[in-house]
C-alpha cells in the first residue's frame, strides 16, 4: 500500500500480526544465514513477558520489535526487530526502536541488550546510530560466531 499514514501500537507476544511478521523475519534470516540460523531458533522464544510494538500502514502490519526481561536486574533484551523490505529506509525501524526504549524506561529498565548478526549490516548501523555499543557476547550467544551483541543504557521515566 505504501501510504504516509504509519501508525504504531503496543501489543503482546501472541498478536497474530506480530506472529506473521516474526515468520517473515525468520524467512529473511534463513536467507541471510542458511542452515546456521537454526542455532538461533531456541534463543528466540516468546512468552507472556514479551512486550511488542507493531507498525501499521493502514490495517497492514509492516514492522515490529519486542522487549523481553532478562535475569540481570534492570536489564531487558531487544528482540525480533523487523521492517518489511518495501518499507525500509523510511525511519520506521527507528520509531519502533525508540518506542521500545521508552517502554523499557517506563518499566524502570536501564540497560537494553540485543543480539544481531554479522550478515545484518543495516541493523548494526541502526543500533550504532542510536547509541548502542558492541559488547562481549552474553548468555547463549557467547559461543555463536555470527552473533554481534550490543548494549545501551537508558534513563528511566
Amino acid at each position: 500500500m505504501l501510504t504516509d499514514m504509519i501508525t504504531y501500537q503496543r501489543s503482546k507476544y501472541n498478536d497474530p500480526n506480530f506472529m506473521e511478521l516474526v515468520r517473515q523475519l525468520d524467512e529473511d534470516l534463513k536467507n541471510r544465514y542458511k542452515s546456521y540460523q537454526e542455532k538461533f531458533t531456541a534463543l528466540n522464544k516468546l512468552d507472556a513477558a514479551v512486550k511488542v510494538i507493531l507498525a501499521y500502514d493502514g490495517s497492514d502490519a509492516i514492522a515490529c520489535g519486542a522487549i523481553r526481561p532478562m535475569k540481570e536486574a534492570h536489564t531487558i533484551e531487544l528482540k525480533r526487530m523487523f521492517v518489511q523490505a518495501a518499507y525500509r529506509g523510511r525511519g520506521i525501524g527507528k520509531q519502533v526502536l525508540q518506542m521500545l526504549e521508552e517502554w523499557a524506561a517506563e518499566e524502570s529498565y536501564t540497560i537494553i541488550r540485543l543480539e544481531t548478526g554479522k550478515n545484518q549490516p543495516e541493523a548494526i548501523a541502526l543500533y550504532q546510530k542510536y547509541g548502542y555499543r558492541v559488547t562481549e557476547p552474553y548468555g547463549e550467544y557467547k559461543n555463536i560466531e555470527e552473533a554481534i551483541c550490543m548494549e545501551k543504557t537508558v534513563a528511566t521515566t
